[in-house]
């Protein structure tokens, strides 16, 4: 089949093909375009924990993690004895996407401490993820 002409109708949203001997065809377009497409830099496809920033900090401190699906999340901080400081967050559901939290140290001793996200899936299709990083407070 050979297609003359190729036509999108704005009005019934229909996709037509106009051949020679063989007719004319139309096909309905998808119902309506998208409204928004998230772009690949955005999604989230894995889970991260990002080091804080700034690193080295005075008083405070940003810490970004990302989750691929909603999971039950805690966020902790330990001094270099491995004793708990704070949980900034305390088995929190949170959706997935980036999450972003601040760490404020004022009445802390300047030096190296641990922050650990633990992240639980809440569709149980993953594994519970668990990573831990180093940040330095200066005063």
């Amino acid at each position: 089949m050979l297609v003359f002409d190729l036509s999108i109708s704005n009005s019934n949203r229909k996709l037509r093909a106009v051949t020679h001997g063989n007719g004319v065809y139309e096909r309905s377009l998808l119902p309506d375009p998208p409204s928004e497409v998230e772009s690949p830099e955005t999604m989230v496809t894995d889970f991260t924990l990002a080091q804080n920033y700034p690193n080295p900090f005075n008083p405070t401190t940003n810490i970004t993690f990302a989750l691929p699906v909603a999971s039950r999340v805690t966020l902790t901080v330990f001094d270099m004895n491995g004793r708990v400081v704070t949980e900034l967050i305390r088995n929190q559901l949170r959706t997935d996407g980036r999450h972003e939290v601040s760490f404020r140290a004022n009445d802390l001793a300047s030096g190296n401490y641990f922050y650990k996200l633990e992240a639980i899936p809440s569709n149980g299709s993953q594994s519970p993820f668990v990573e831990t990083k180093t940040m330095l407070y200066l005063k």
